[in-house]
């Protein structure tokens, strides 16, 4: 076993913290650039697989955190160049833009998250599993409405009020206040 990788070793433990620190903006970053749940996750798990198998230079990297977000945006792109065929994906020099400003609110973006899933937390449970379906599980506000017997139109209704108050709530979390939902 490489000198690195003993279980005892002081330098593997601090690494193990700081790629585990990185796992929520990792994720952030390549969620806002993707837009997508699944994608996100999948470069996530990418970008973690390159971090360790850099795991020797990474020893000599002052900050570890920027490290693994270049590491990450590079990840987007590989990802952008196998997907280039898809007409949803942005154009280089926009997704070059959003890197940046995301790369910047890295930070940012983790309070939000938390905030986030925070309010979520404190939804009545009927307005969370509807949260869920819709945009954890991807189902259509069709199929949603056909299972609860509501029209498609009610269901709507109903996720733009339960996304006001998260935003409302998140707002309220990000400023340092509390909030009920």
């Amino acid at each position: 076993m490489p000198d690195a990788e003993k279980p005892g070793d002081d330098s593997h433990a601090d690494f193990v913290r700081q790629i585990t620190a990185c796992q929520s903006a990792i994720y952030a970053f390549a969620l806002s650039l993707l837009g997508d749940t699944e994608a996100a996750s999948d470069i996530q798990q990418e970008t973690n697989l390159v971090i360790w198998s850099k795991i020797e230079e990474s020893r000599e990297v002052k900050n570890f955190r920027a490290w693994a977000m270049k590491i990450a945006y590079y990840e987007v792109k590989n990802y952008r160049r196998r997907m280039s065929r898809s007409s949803l994906v942005f154009d280089s020099d926009v997704m070059e833009l959003l890197a940046q400003d995301v790369s910047s609110e890295s930070e940012g973006l983790e309070a939000s998250l938390h905030a986030l899933h925070q309010c979520v937390d404190k939804l009545p449970k009927h307005f969370r599993l509807l949260i869920e379906d819709r945009y954890q599980n991807g189902i259509s506000v069709k199929k949603i409405a056909s299972r609860l017997e509501k029209s498609a139109n009610h269901v709507g209704v109903m996720l733009f009020r339960i996304r006001a108050e998260l935003h409302q709530c998140i707002t309220r979390r990000l400023k340092g206040g509390q909030s009920n939902a």
